[in-house]
């Protein structure tokens, strides 16, 4: 199918042929952003549950190390001539410890090393409150004692599936957090359908979908918010008249041939979905693929409204990788350390990673036996605290070199290769 104007409403030949000529370069560039998008999707997501299990294999070959070094640093703590940000980063690097890298794969050890670092903290605060009442003679109450959920609640999505003591399971499931919400269009898949197609809802559960904040007849889009555009368009009788069309063509009880039947409820899905999200192009789409796929004319309004639609899914795409990307911490790690445009980039990426890894280990292979006094580990403190500056300053110019390509309109082409 193709779009054209209907000649018969156009009152300006050569606007009509501008606005034509732009809804073929607006629907280009937007396919290929689509795949382009489909692809880093794959690409990332791949990436990421490679670096988990790596992630995992390696902690498992420091466990004694990492034990032995975060008994040390408990021991350190009890000390009483550390300054207040000697303290801070001494606890970041005991939590770091015990969260990520002890109580994931040895959660006996973790708890004791916890229960030792609670003793020590608990003295510190003993006497600090001693210290205060006797120089300003007032009476401090007692604080809480910790909960165990300070503890065990900052376990992140790189140790989702990791062994531990207790039974959790190990599985290879995506990286957590990025499920998509189940679609809702205002109404059930019969409605969607027509009035025809009441009563026979299929096996499946497309029927009944859950409510997301969603009051039937009314026109709330959740998902990607689309645009004003997109909105209007999507209201517009024309649109919602293909949507019934192609949802009656491809209700699945009005289908006997089982592979066909199973080709059209995947089709429904990608029908709602596309109601759901206002993407236009692919109702469309699969309109002209199951009702009718010769030529349509639209109006003058009706066409520039979609063009409209196209540039307001255009000016998202970025955003929406950037959210995929940037979903936690490890993934954020992932797209910035290893993610390249190619094959190759990421393979050169990986090569550097390993390397850090072994650095990582000789490092402390070498601190271990060296961490016998305080000027030490104020020296290893203070390493840390420039090591996390430099990071936070890398990841801020990362994001301001982010926002520059999209403004620029280099769209999610990523920059390395």
């Amino acid at each position: 199918m193709k779009l054209v104007f209907d000649q018969s409403r156009a009152k300006n030949r050569e606007k009509t042929s501008r606005l034509q000529k732009r809804f073929e370069r607006l629907s280009t560039r937007l396919e290929r952003l689509r795949i382009g998008d489909a692809e880093f999707r794959i690409e990332f997501d791949a990436l990421c549950i490679r670096y988990q299990k790596r992630m995992q294999a390696h902690d498992r070959s420091l466990l004694e190390r990492n034990r032995a070094l975060c008994e040390k640093l408990i021991v350190f703590a009890s000390r009483k001539s550390l300054a207040i940000w000697h303290r801070e980063e001494l606890d970041d690097w005991i939590r770091e410890l015990l969260l990520g890298r002890i109580w994931p794969y040895d959660n006996v050890a973790g708890e004791r090393l916890r229960s030792s670092y609670e003793d020590v903290v608990a003295a510190r605060m003993d006497a600090l409150r001693e210290e205060l009442m006797r120089e300003y003679d007032i009476d401090i109450p007692e604080d809480g004692e910790w909960g165990e959920s300070d503890w065990v609640r900052g376990v992140g999505p790189r140790h989702a599936g990791a062994d531990t003591d207790t039974d959790t399971d190990t599985d290879d499931e995506a990286p957590r957090g990025h499920q998509e919400e189940p679609y809702d269009f205002g109404g059930t898949a019969d409605e969607a359908a027509g009035p025809d197609s009441a009563g026979h809802a299929s096996d499946g559960a497309d029927s009944e979908q859950p409510r997301t904040g969603r009051r039937r007849g009314t026109r709330w889009w959740g998902g990607n918010n689309p645009g004003e555009a997109v909105r209007s368009l999507m209201d517009g009788k024309w649109l919602r008249s293909l949507f019934r069309r192609a949802a009656q063509e491809l209700h699945p009880d009005r289908e006997l041939d089982e592979s066909l039947r199973k080709e059209k409820e995947a089709a429904m899905q990608a029908l709602l979905a596309a109601r759901r999200d206002g993407d236009v192009l692919t109702i469309l789409s699969l309109y002209s693929h199951w009702v009718d796929s010769s030529d349509m004319a639209l109006a003058e309004e009706d066409l520039s409204a979609l063009c409209d639609a196209m540039e307001d899914e255009i000016a998202q795409v970025a955003g929406k990788r950037a959210s995929h990307a940037f979903g936690d911490g490890d993934r954020m790690t992932v797209y910035t350390s290893l993610y390249a445009d190619s094959a190759a980039g990421r393979r050169r990426r990986w090569r550097e990673f390993e390397k850090e890894l072994d650095r990582e280990a000789a490092e402390l292979d070498d601190l271990l036996p060296r961490l016998r006094n305080l000027k030490v580990l104020k020296s290893e403190l203070e390493k840390r605290v420039e090591v996390d500056d430099r990071v936070l300053a890398e990841m801020a110019s990362y994001v301001d070199d982010y926002r520059a390509d999209d403004a620029s309109d280099v769209g999610v082409q990523h920059p390395r290769r």
